[in-house]
Protein backbone atom coordinates (compact mmCIF):
# COMPACT_ATOMS: atom_id res chain seq x y z
CA UNK A 1 0.00 0.00 0.00
CA UNK A 2 2.79 2.13 1.19
CA UNK A 3 4.56 2.18 -2.59
CA UNK A 4 1.34 2.30 -4.18
CA UNK A 5 0.49 5.78 -2.10
CA UNK A 6 4.35 6.80 -3.23
CA UNK A 7 3.65 6.11 -7.00
CA UNK A 8 0.43 8.23 -6.76
CA UNK A 9 1.51 11.00 -5.46
CA UNK A 10 5.04 11.01 -7.72
CA UNK A 11 2.97 11.37 -10.76
CA UNK A 12 0.54 14.24 -9.17
CA UNK A 13 3.76 16.19 -8.04
CA UNK A 14 4.70 15.65 -12.22
CA UNK A 15 1.24 17.43 -13.18
CA UNK A 16 1.92 20.08 -10.28
CA UNK A 17 5.23 20.88 -11.32
CA UNK A 18 4.53 20.95 -15.32
CA UNK A 19 1.19 23.08 -15.17
CA UNK A 20 2.45 25.48 -12.31
CA UNK A 21 6.06 25.96 -14.23
CA UNK A 22 3.85 27.28 -17.39
CA UNK A 23 1.45 29.06 -14.84
CA UNK A 24 5.00 31.05 -13.78
CA UNK A 25 6.48 31.30 -17.11
CA UNK A 26 3.67 33.02 -18.93
CA UNK A 27 4.25 36.34 -17.60
CA UNK A 28 8.13 36.16 -19.37
CA UNK A 29 6.89 33.40 -22.05
CA UNK A 30 3.24 34.38 -23.09
CA UNK A 31 1.13 31.05 -23.54
CA UNK A 32 1.76 30.32 -27.30
CA UNK A 33 1.99 27.24 -28.96
CA UNK A 34 5.97 27.24 -28.80
CA UNK A 35 6.05 27.69 -25.34
CA UNK A 36 3.61 24.69 -24.12
CA UNK A 37 5.63 22.52 -27.11
CA UNK A 38 8.97 23.65 -25.53
CA UNK A 39 7.66 22.62 -22.08
CA UNK A 40 6.41 19.18 -22.95
CA UNK A 41 9.56 18.43 -24.48
CA UNK A 42 11.83 19.31 -21.44
CA UNK A 43 9.22 17.46 -19.12
CA UNK A 44 9.55 14.19 -21.21
CA UNK A 45 12.96 14.61 -21.39
CA UNK A 46 13.44 14.78 -17.82
CA UNK A 47 11.05 11.77 -16.97
CA UNK A 48 12.55 9.84 -19.71
CA UNK A 49 16.71 10.93 -18.56
CA UNK A 50 15.25 9.83 -14.71
CA UNK A 51 14.11 6.99 -15.81
CA UNK A 52 17.33 5.94 -17.75
CA UNK A 53 19.84 6.61 -14.64
CA UNK A 54 17.35 5.10 -11.86
CA UNK A 55 19.35 2.08 -12.21
CA UNK A 56 22.19 3.46 -10.65
CA UNK A 57 20.84 4.59 -8.20
CA UNK A 58 18.75 3.26 -4.65
CA UNK A 59 15.94 4.30 -3.32
CA UNK A 60 17.59 6.04 -0.65
CA UNK A 61 19.64 8.36 -2.61
CA UNK A 62 15.91 9.68 -4.88
CA UNK A 63 14.69 10.24 -1.43
CA UNK A 64 17.94 12.81 -1.23
CA UNK A 65 17.44 13.64 -5.07
CA UNK A 66 14.31 14.61 -3.89
CA UNK A 67 15.38 17.03 -1.70
CA UNK A 68 18.34 18.66 -3.71
CA UNK A 69 15.41 19.38 -5.98
CA UNK A 70 13.51 21.18 -2.98
CA UNK A 71 16.24 23.04 -2.52
CA UNK A 72 17.08 23.80 -5.74
CA UNK A 73 13.31 25.67 -5.72
CA UNK A 74 14.02 27.75 -2.89
CA UNK A 75 17.30 28.70 -4.74
CA UNK A 76 16.06 29.68 -7.65
CA UNK A 77 13.05 31.12 -5.38
CA UNK A 78 15.76 33.63 -4.70
CA UNK A 79 17.93 34.31 -7.79
CA UNK A 80 15.00 34.09 -10.07
CA UNK A 81 15.25 37.82 -11.56
CA UNK A 82 19.19 37.29 -12.14
CA UNK A 83 18.35 34.00 -13.61
CA UNK A 84 15.62 35.38 -16.26
CA UNK A 85 18.82 38.47 -16.95
CA UNK A 86 20.56 35.72 -18.36
CA UNK A 87 18.24 34.12 -20.62
CA UNK A 88 18.22 35.86 -24.38
CA UNK A 89 14.74 36.70 -25.28
CA UNK A 90 15.23 37.59 -28.77
CA UNK A 91 13.85 34.07 -29.92
CA UNK A 92 11.03 32.42 -28.79
CA UNK A 93 11.65 29.26 -29.09
CA UNK A 94 15.95 29.67 -27.57
CA UNK A 95 13.86 31.23 -24.45
CA UNK A 96 11.56 28.85 -24.18
CA UNK A 97 13.57 25.72 -23.89
CA UNK A 98 16.03 27.55 -21.68
CA UNK A 99 13.49 28.82 -18.83
CA UNK A 100 11.89 25.24 -19.83
CA UNK A 101 15.06 23.39 -18.65
CA UNK A 102 15.80 25.78 -15.87
CA UNK A 103 13.09 25.29 -14.11
CA UNK A 104 11.61 21.57 -14.96
CA UNK A 105 15.14 19.47 -15.54
CA UNK A 106 16.08 18.77 -11.83
CA UNK A 107 13.08 18.03 -10.30
CA UNK A 108 11.35 16.49 -12.83
CA UNK A 109 14.78 14.40 -13.27
CA UNK A 110 14.60 13.42 -9.51
CA UNK A 111 10.33 11.85 -9.83
CA UNK A 112 11.57 10.40 -13.26
CA UNK A 113 13.92 8.07 -11.02
CA UNK A 114 11.42 7.19 -8.43
CA UNK A 115 8.85 5.39 -11.38
CA UNK A 116 11.47 2.39 -12.42
CA UNK A 117 12.56 2.13 -8.99
CA UNK A 118 8.99 1.94 -7.03
CA UNK A 119 7.80 -0.24 -9.99
CA UNK A 120 10.28 -2.73 -9.29
CA UNK A 121 9.49 -3.11 -5.67
CA UNK A 122 5.60 -3.56 -6.42
CA UNK A 123 6.57 -6.17 -9.02
CA UNK A 124 8.95 -7.90 -6.85
CA UNK A 125 5.87 -8.47 -4.57
CA UNK A 126 4.33 -9.36 -6.72
CA UNK A 127 1.78 -6.96 -8.15
CA UNK A 128 0.65 -6.58 -12.10
CA UNK A 129 2.17 -3.97 -14.07
CA UNK A 130 -1.15 -2.65 -15.25
CA UNK A 131 -2.27 -1.74 -11.90
CA UNK A 132 0.73 0.09 -11.19
CA UNK A 133 0.51 2.11 -14.36
CA UNK A 134 -3.24 2.62 -13.26
CA UNK A 135 -2.24 4.12 -10.02
CA UNK A 136 0.03 6.43 -11.73
CA UNK A 137 -2.27 7.74 -14.61
CA UNK A 138 -4.54 8.60 -11.36
CA UNK A 139 -2.41 9.93 -9.37
CA UNK A 140 -2.00 12.45 -12.52
CA UNK A 141 -5.34 12.79 -12.93
CA UNK A 142 -5.71 14.10 -9.20
CA UNK A 143 -2.39 16.27 -9.87
CA UNK A 144 -4.15 17.92 -12.47
CA UNK A 145 -7.33 18.40 -10.86
CA UNK A 146 -6.18 19.95 -8.01
CA UNK A 147 -3.82 22.12 -9.49
CA UNK A 148 -7.08 23.52 -11.41
CA UNK A 149 -9.13 24.17 -8.34
CA UNK A 150 -7.02 24.83 -5.93
CA UNK A 151 -2.85 25.76 -6.87
CA UNK A 152 -3.41 28.03 -9.80
CA UNK A 153 -5.23 30.92 -7.60
CA UNK A 154 -1.86 31.00 -6.21
CA UNK A 155 0.39 33.79 -6.61
CA UNK A 156 3.44 33.64 -8.88
CA UNK A 157 5.32 34.86 -5.69
CA UNK A 158 4.65 31.75 -3.80
CA UNK A 159 4.61 29.32 -6.59
CA UNK A 160 8.16 28.26 -6.60
CA UNK A 161 8.01 27.99 -2.67
CA UNK A 162 4.87 26.00 -2.79
CA UNK A 163 6.99 23.49 -5.00
CA UNK A 164 10.09 23.35 -2.84
CA UNK A 165 7.57 22.57 0.15
CA UNK A 166 5.93 19.73 -2.04
CA UNK A 167 8.38 18.32 -3.08
CA UNK A 168 10.44 18.22 0.19
CA UNK A 169 7.05 16.83 2.07
CA UNK A 170 6.98 13.96 -0.71
CA UNK A 171 10.91 13.25 0.27
CA UNK A 172 9.96 13.05 3.64
CA UNK A 173 7.43 10.57 3.46
CA UNK A 174 9.87 8.20 1.43
CA UNK A 175 12.11 8.10 3.92
CA UNK A 176 9.74 7.70 6.64
CA UNK A 177 8.84 4.49 4.66
CA UNK A 178 12.44 3.92 4.72
CA UNK A 179 12.86 4.45 7.82
CA UNK A 180 14.92 7.18 8.14
CA UNK A 181 13.13 9.52 10.70
CA UNK A 182 16.69 11.64 11.67
CA UNK A 183 16.44 13.12 7.87
CA UNK A 184 12.66 13.85 8.34
CA UNK A 185 13.10 16.15 11.32
CA UNK A 186 15.99 17.72 9.22
CA UNK A 187 13.07 17.87 6.30
CA UNK A 188 10.25 19.71 8.50
CA UNK A 189 12.97 22.10 10.06
CA UNK A 190 13.95 22.69 6.09
CA UNK A 191 10.02 23.38 5.16
CA UNK A 192 10.16 26.18 8.82
CA UNK A 193 13.13 27.81 7.29
CA UNK A 194 11.57 27.85 3.52
CA UNK A 195 8.48 29.81 4.92
CA UNK A 196 10.76 32.47 6.67
CA UNK A 197 12.74 32.75 3.36
CA UNK A 198 9.68 33.58 1.66
CA UNK A 199 8.30 36.24 3.85
CA UNK A 200 12.32 37.71 3.18
CA UNK A 201 12.36 37.22 -0.27
CA UNK A 202 8.81 39.12 -0.74
CA UNK A 203 9.37 41.90 1.87
CA UNK A 204 12.92 42.14 -0.14
CA UNK A 205 11.39 41.74 -3.99
CA UNK A 206 7.85 44.26 -2.83
CA UNK A 207 7.90 47.21 -5.31
CA UNK A 208 10.99 46.43 -7.47
CA UNK A 209 8.79 44.69 -10.59
CA UNK A 210 7.01 48.09 -10.43
CA UNK A 211 8.11 52.20 -10.80
CA UNK A 212 8.44 53.49 -7.32
CA UNK A 213 5.56 55.95 -7.95
CA UNK A 214 3.32 53.45 -8.72
CA UNK A 215 0.89 51.64 -6.08
CA UNK A 216 -0.65 48.36 -6.09
CA UNK A 217 -4.33 48.43 -5.22
CA UNK A 218 -5.15 44.72 -5.59
CA UNK A 219 -3.87 41.44 -7.40
CA UNK A 220 -6.25 38.69 -8.34
CA UNK A 221 -5.12 35.12 -9.69
CA UNK A 222 -7.60 33.52 -12.06
CA UNK A 223 -7.08 31.00 -15.45
CA UNK A 224 -6.52 33.56 -17.43
CA UNK A 225 -3.14 35.08 -15.87
CA UNK A 226 -2.44 37.17 -12.42
CA UNK A 227 -4.37 40.51 -12.89
CA UNK A 228 -3.26 43.80 -11.22
CA UNK A 229 -4.50 47.00 -10.51
CA UNK A 230 -1.94 49.91 -10.14
CA UNK A 231 -2.62 53.28 -9.00
CA UNK A 232 -0.33 56.33 -10.80
CA UNK A 233 -1.05 59.14 -9.92
CA UNK A 234 -5.06 59.85 -10.44
CA UNK A 235 -4.07 56.76 -13.29
CA UNK A 236 -5.55 53.23 -12.60
CA UNK A 237 -3.76 50.87 -14.74
CA UNK A 238 -4.91 47.38 -15.42
CA UNK A 239 -2.70 44.51 -16.36
CA UNK A 240 -2.75 40.67 -16.99
CA UNK A 241 0.54 38.82 -16.50
CA UNK A 242 2.68 42.25 -15.90
CA UNK A 243 1.16 43.68 -19.83
CA UNK A 244 -0.87 46.50 -19.71
CA UNK A 245 -4.49 45.53 -20.61
CA UNK A 246 -5.99 49.47 -20.21
CA UNK A 247 -5.56 52.67 -18.07
CA UNK A 248 -8.30 54.98 -16.81
CA UNK A 249 -8.70 58.36 -14.91
CA UNK A 250 -9.58 57.20 -11.21
CA UNK A 251 -12.52 60.34 -10.93
CA UNK A 252 -13.89 60.60 -14.24
CA UNK A 253 -13.36 56.81 -15.53
CA UNK A 254 -12.91 57.51 -18.72
CA UNK A 255 -10.31 55.65 -20.48
CA UNK A 256 -7.01 57.10 -20.67
CA UNK A 257 -5.93 54.56 -23.78
CA UNK A 258 -6.14 55.26 -27.37
CA UNK A 259 -7.06 52.06 -28.41
CA UNK A 260 -10.82 52.26 -26.49
CA UNK A 261 -11.63 55.69 -28.72
CA UNK A 262 -10.39 53.51 -31.62
CA UNK A 263 -13.06 50.81 -31.27
CA UNK A 264 -16.07 53.14 -29.58
CA UNK A 265 -15.43 56.58 -32.15
CA UNK A 266 -13.61 55.80 -34.98
CA UNK A 267 -17.14 53.95 -36.18
CA UNK A 268 -18.81 57.37 -35.61
CA UNK A 269 -17.06 58.62 -38.63
CA UNK A 270 -18.72 56.72 -41.08
CA UNK A 271 -22.14 55.84 -39.52
CA UNK A 272 -24.91 57.91 -40.03
CA UNK A 273 -26.41 57.50 -36.37
CA UNK A 274 -25.05 56.17 -32.93
CA UNK A 275 -25.23 52.49 -32.96
CA UNK A 276 -28.46 51.39 -30.85
CA UNK A 277 -26.98 47.91 -30.25
CA UNK A 278 -23.90 47.10 -29.92
CA UNK A 279 -21.55 43.86 -29.01
CA UNK A 280 -18.18 44.02 -27.40
CA UNK A 281 -15.98 40.48 -27.53
CA UNK A 282 -13.57 41.03 -25.31
CA UNK A 283 -15.25 43.12 -21.72
CA UNK A 284 -11.83 43.75 -19.87
CA UNK A 285 -12.38 45.71 -17.37
CA UNK A 286 -15.67 47.26 -18.87
CA UNK A 287 -14.20 50.56 -20.33
CA UNK A 288 -16.02 50.48 -24.16
CA UNK A 289 -18.91 48.84 -22.90
CA UNK A 290 -19.81 51.30 -20.59
CA UNK A 291 -18.60 54.29 -22.91
CA UNK A 292 -21.33 52.56 -25.78
CA UNK A 293 -23.93 51.98 -22.71
CA UNK A 294 -23.50 55.86 -21.66
CA UNK A 295 -24.01 56.87 -25.22
CA UNK A 296 -27.47 55.12 -25.13
CA UNK A 297 -26.90 51.83 -26.61
CA UNK A 298 -28.11 48.27 -25.51
CA UNK A 299 -24.67 46.51 -25.22
CA UNK A 300 -23.92 42.76 -25.21
CA UNK A 301 -20.90 42.16 -24.40
CA UNK A 302 -18.80 38.24 -24.05
CA UNK A 303 -15.66 38.05 -21.53
CA UNK A 304 -14.54 34.34 -20.96
CA UNK A 305 -12.90 35.56 -18.01
CA UNK A 306 -14.62 36.12 -15.26
CA UNK A 307 -13.09 37.63 -12.40
CA UNK A 308 -12.38 40.70 -15.51
CA UNK A 309 -16.36 40.72 -14.97
CA UNK A 310 -15.67 41.14 -11.59
CA UNK A 311 -13.55 43.77 -11.56
CA UNK A 312 -15.64 45.96 -14.17
CA UNK A 313 -18.44 46.17 -11.08
CA UNK A 314 -16.21 46.96 -9.06
CA UNK A 315 -13.96 49.29 -10.66
CA UNK A 316 -16.63 50.94 -12.93
CA UNK A 317 -20.30 49.61 -11.84
CA UNK A 318 -20.71 48.43 -14.68
CA UNK A 319 -24.18 47.00 -14.83
CA UNK A 320 -24.49 45.09 -18.19
CA UNK A 321 -25.13 42.51 -19.82
CA UNK A 322 -22.11 39.99 -19.75
CA UNK A 323 -21.76 36.41 -21.45
CA UNK A 324 -19.32 35.00 -19.34
CA UNK A 325 -17.72 32.08 -22.57
CA UNK A 326 -15.69 32.09 -25.49
CA UNK A 327 -16.23 34.60 -27.72
CA UNK A 328 -16.16 32.48 -30.76
CA UNK A 329 -18.72 29.94 -29.54
CA UNK A 330 -21.51 33.30 -28.75
CA UNK A 331 -20.79 34.39 -31.70
CA UNK A 332 -21.37 30.92 -33.67
CA UNK A 333 -24.43 30.40 -32.20
CA UNK A 334 -26.15 33.25 -31.78
CA UNK A 335 -28.18 35.10 -33.85
CA UNK A 336 -29.38 38.64 -33.15
CA UNK A 337 -28.00 41.38 -35.36
CA UNK A 338 -25.73 44.60 -34.10
CA UNK A 339 -25.01 47.95 -35.99
CA UNK A 340 -21.37 48.00 -34.15
CA UNK A 341 -19.03 44.92 -32.79
CA UNK A 342 -16.25 45.28 -30.97
CA UNK A 343 -13.65 42.96 -31.44
CA UNK A 344 -11.02 43.47 -28.65
CA UNK A 345 -10.00 39.62 -27.13
CA UNK A 346 -6.78 38.87 -26.04
CA UNK A 347 -5.00 35.72 -24.92
CA UNK A 348 -2.70 37.92 -23.15
CA UNK A 349 -0.25 38.93 -25.68
CA UNK A 350 -2.85 38.24 -28.56
CA UNK A 351 -5.92 37.60 -30.08
CA UNK A 352 -6.67 34.11 -30.65
CA UNK A 353 -6.33 32.93 -33.95
CA UNK A 354 -10.06 30.88 -33.55
CA UNK A 355 -10.95 34.87 -33.56
CA UNK A 356 -9.49 36.17 -36.80
CA UNK A 357 -9.96 32.94 -39.36
CA UNK A 358 -12.53 33.39 -42.76
CA UNK A 359 -15.24 31.35 -40.89
CA UNK A 360 -15.25 33.50 -37.96
CA UNK A 361 -15.32 36.99 -40.15
CA UNK A 362 -18.10 35.40 -42.12
CA UNK A 363 -20.08 34.89 -39.34
CA UNK A 364 -19.57 38.22 -37.77
CA UNK A 365 -20.48 39.83 -41.37
CA UNK A 366 -23.99 37.65 -40.90
CA UNK A 367 -24.59 39.52 -37.65
CA UNK A 368 -23.89 43.07 -38.72
CA UNK A 369 -27.42 45.52 -39.54
CA UNK A 370 -27.53 47.56 -42.52
CA UNK A 371 -24.94 50.35 -42.33
CA UNK A 372 -22.94 48.68 -39.38
CA UNK A 373 -19.41 48.30 -38.80
CA UNK A 374 -16.77 46.11 -36.86
CA UNK A 375 -13.87 47.59 -35.06
CA UNK A 376 -10.82 45.66 -34.06
CA UNK A 377 -7.87 46.26 -31.75
CA UNK A 378 -4.91 43.89 -32.53
CA UNK A 379 -1.54 43.71 -32.56
CA UNK A 380 1.30 44.41 -35.60
CA UNK A 381 4.33 46.10 -36.75
CA UNK A 382 4.75 48.52 -39.56
CA UNK A 383 5.70 48.01 -42.13
CA UNK A 384 2.93 45.00 -42.01
CA UNK A 385 4.29 42.10 -40.56
CA UNK A 386 3.38 38.52 -41.59
CA UNK A 387 0.27 38.18 -39.05
CA UNK A 388 -1.13 41.57 -39.95
CA UNK A 389 -0.87 40.79 -43.72
CA UNK A 390 -3.15 37.63 -43.07
CA UNK A 391 -5.47 39.59 -41.29
CA UNK A 392 -6.33 41.78 -44.34
CA UNK A 393 -6.12 39.18 -47.03
CA UNK A 394 -9.11 37.27 -44.58
CA UNK A 395 -10.87 40.47 -44.57
CA UNK A 396 -10.74 40.80 -47.86
CA UNK A 397 -11.68 36.86 -49.32
CA UNK A 398 -14.53 37.61 -47.03
CA UNK A 399 -15.89 40.56 -48.42
CA UNK A 400 -15.82 43.86 -46.27
CA UNK A 401 -15.06 47.07 -47.14
CA UNK A 402 -12.22 48.32 -44.60
CA UNK A 403 -9.47 50.30 -43.21
CA UNK A 404 -6.57 49.76 -41.20
CA UNK A 405 -4.62 52.37 -39.21
CA UNK A 406 -2.12 52.78 -36.74
CA UNK A 407 0.28 55.18 -35.07
CA UNK A 408 3.01 52.95 -33.46
CA UNK A 409 4.91 49.82 -33.58
CA UNK A 410 2.41 47.30 -32.09
CA UNK A 411 -1.60 48.32 -32.26
CA UNK A 412 -3.19 47.52 -35.51
CA UNK A 413 -6.81 48.83 -35.93
CA UNK A 414 -9.29 47.68 -38.31
CA UNK A 415 -11.97 49.37 -39.49
CA UNK A 416 -15.00 47.33 -41.78
CA UNK A 417 -18.39 46.76 -42.99
CA UNK A 418 -20.04 45.56 -45.22
CA UNK A 419 -20.70 48.87 -47.48
CA UNK A 420 -18.11 51.16 -48.37
CA UNK A 421 -16.94 53.26 -45.47
CA UNK A 422 -17.59 56.69 -46.45
CA UNK A 423 -16.79 59.43 -44.06
CA UNK A 424 -19.30 61.40 -42.75
CA UNK A 425 -17.51 63.64 -40.05
CA UNK A 426 -14.63 65.16 -38.85
CA UNK A 427 -12.14 62.98 -36.37
CA UNK A 428 -12.73 65.56 -33.12
CA UNK A 429 -14.32 64.32 -30.32
CA UNK A 430 -13.84 67.04 -27.78
CA UNK A 431 -15.31 64.88 -24.81
CA UNK A 432 -12.51 62.53 -25.32
CA UNK A 433 -9.39 63.00 -22.48
CA UNK A 434 -7.09 66.28 -23.41
CA UNK A 435 -4.32 63.77 -23.57
CA UNK A 436 -6.94 61.58 -26.08
CA UNK A 437 -7.57 63.94 -28.72
CA UNK A 438 -4.51 64.77 -30.31
CA UNK A 439 -3.36 61.21 -30.31
CA UNK A 440 -7.28 60.64 -31.71
CA UNK A 441 -6.58 62.94 -34.60
CA UNK A 442 -3.12 61.23 -35.87
CA UNK A 443 -4.91 57.98 -35.36
CA UNK A 444 -7.65 58.87 -38.10
CA UNK A 445 -5.26 60.33 -40.43
CA UNK A 446 -3.30 57.14 -40.50
CA UNK A 447 -4.57 55.04 -42.60
CA UNK A 448 -2.26 52.09 -44.06
CA UNK A 449 -3.26 51.80 -47.95
CA UNK A 450 -0.14 49.90 -49.25
CA UNK A 451 -0.69 46.41 -48.42
CA UNK A 452 2.04 43.78 -48.88
CA UNK A 453 1.26 40.13 -51.01
CA UNK A 454 2.53 38.64 -48.22
CA UNK A 455 0.46 36.80 -46.14
CA UNK A 456 -2.64 34.12 -46.40
CA UNK A 457 -6.33 33.57 -45.85
CA UNK A 458 -6.86 32.16 -42.25
CA UNK A 459 -8.89 29.31 -41.76
CA UNK A 460 -10.06 27.52 -39.00
CA UNK A 461 -8.16 24.47 -39.46
CA UNK A 462 -5.00 26.26 -40.56
CA UNK A 463 -2.21 26.57 -37.46
CA UNK A 464 0.79 27.85 -39.50
CA UNK A 465 -0.38 31.24 -38.65
CA UNK A 466 0.01 30.20 -34.39
CA UNK A 467 4.08 29.55 -35.78
CA UNK A 468 4.31 32.72 -37.40
CA UNK A 469 3.03 35.05 -34.82
CA UNK A 470 5.40 33.80 -32.28
CA UNK A 471 8.39 35.60 -34.18
CA UNK A 472 6.86 38.69 -32.94
CA UNK A 473 5.45 37.80 -29.28
CA UNK A 474 8.78 38.39 -27.39
CA UNK A 475 9.21 41.93 -28.58
CA UNK A 476 5.35 42.52 -28.14
CA UNK A 477 5.59 41.61 -24.52
CA UNK A 478 8.77 44.09 -24.27
CA UNK A 479 6.77 46.86 -26.02
CA UNK A 480 3.68 46.59 -23.77
CA UNK A 481 5.10 45.30 -20.69
CA UNK A 482 5.05 47.95 -17.30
Amino acid sequence: MGYYLLIFLASAQVMLIEIMGAKYLAPILGGSQTVWISQILITLLSLSFGAFISSKMTLKQSALFLTVSSVYFLLLNLFVSKVVAYVPLDNLLVSSLSLSLIFYLIPLLALGVLFPLISLELMKSGHALGKISFISTIGSVVGTLSTYFIVLYFTNDIILLSLAVLLLLYSCALYAYLGQKKVINAGIAVIVLSFGLSDYLQSKSSGVSTPSNIKVISSTNSHFGEITVLEQGQKVIITNDKLVQNSFDKDSKKSLSLFTYFLSDMPKLYQEKSPKTALVLGLGVGVVSKQLQDEGAEVDSVEINPAMTALSKKLLNFEGKVYEEDARTFVMRSSKKYDLIVLDAFLVDNVPKTLITLEFFNKLKQMLNDGGLISINSFGTIPLDIVSSSIIKTLDKAGFNFKVYSINQWNMFYLLGKEPLVQRRLPFFPEQPESIIPLFLKLADSEIKDYPNEGKVIYDLDSSLEVLEDISRLQYRKANKL
